[in-house]
């Protein structure tokens, strides 16, 4: 894994400590001997937040069928109904 790729997980995870950008950076230049800066921390966060919200995935439909397979209940056709 690259040097900048270590850099972005410690960000992320410094900020999911509860740290904020100003001291991120400080933690990240002392570590790495980077010029980081709060702006470069922000940018980081921000592209990590914006790649979650793209993640999101709600895959369920919404009908009870979906609803009890996701449950470990099985489908319709698992207990011999096929439709009419």
């Amino acid at each position: 894994m690259s040097t900048f790729s270590n850099i972005l997980i410690d960000i992320e995870d410094l900020w999911a400590d509860g740290k904020f950008s100003d001291e991120i950076a400080e933690i990240i230049n002392k570590q790495y001997g980077t010029a980081f800066g709060e702006e470069e921390v922000d940018n980081a966060i921000r592209e990590f937040l914006d790649a979650q919200d793209q993640a999101y995935n709600d895959d369920m439909d919404g009908d009870h069928a979906s609803a009890l397979a996701s449950a470990g209940f099985g489908t319709d056709e698992d207990y011999g109904y096929y439709g009419e």
